[in-house]
């Protein structure tokens, strides 16, 4: 059984007897219609100074999300959430995106929505057979990085469900035991919750 439930991995690994510290936080997005004068793509920036990423959208938008670890305390019932992107968000959000893009200050504002992260303490996946010779594989837990490492994390399941090993695709980073053994994974940038 491979546990790829997000929000609610900790759910299905208690169903296995597994006591995964996975949460859920309510994040959220806003978009920013491009002024006239600035209708060309821009590149994907994340600015951990003001804690903010943006990044193009279709139909000549500009999507703009929080990197701020601060997003850990929104915690929610992940079948019970506020799914609408509140008034304040868009407003701070349009506020950092305009100190590092001042081009964009005269963008109105388009909307947005709130999702969910799957967040572990340290904002890192488990990928684990917990116990081990069990059968029960969990893959959960990726804090919003989830499809930008889909493939390699791919690789890894398939090897792990079929006790193969890739070179240089070591799981033993994602270990579920990390936490109790005093060995988070750990960003080499003390001010964010990234890489």
């Amino acid at each position: 059984v491979v546990n790829c439930a997000g929000p609610w991995g900790a759910r299905v690994a208690r169903m296995a007897g597994v006591q995964a510290p996975i949460d859920s936080c309510r994040v959220q997005v806003a978009f920013f219609r491009r002024p006239p004068a600035y209708q060309g793509d821009h590149p994907v920036v994340a600015d951990f100074n003001h804690a903010v990423y943006w990044r193009p959208e279709t139909g000549g938008l500009t999507l703009v999300g929080l990197i701020d670890p601060s997003e850990q305390e929104a915690m929610v019932d992940p079948d019970n959430y506020r799914e609408a992107v509140d008034f304040e968000f868009v407003a701070d959000a349009g506020e950092r995106l305009v100190r590092r893009f001042p081009a964009m200050e005269p963008g109105p504002g388009a909307g947005g929505f709130a999702a969910l992260y799957a967040i572990t303490p340290d904002w890192h996946p488990f990928i684990d057979e917990v116990p081990q010779g069990s059968g029960f594989y969990l893959c959960a837990g990726f804090s919003g990085h989830g499809f930008k490492l889909g493939p390699a994390v791919g690789k890894m399941v398939a090897d792990m469900v079929l006790g193969q090993t890739t070179e240089g695709m070591d799981r033993r980073l994602f270990r579920l035991s990390r936490l109790k053994e005093g060995d988070p994974v750990r960003g080499r940038y003390e001010y964010s919750i990234a890489g």
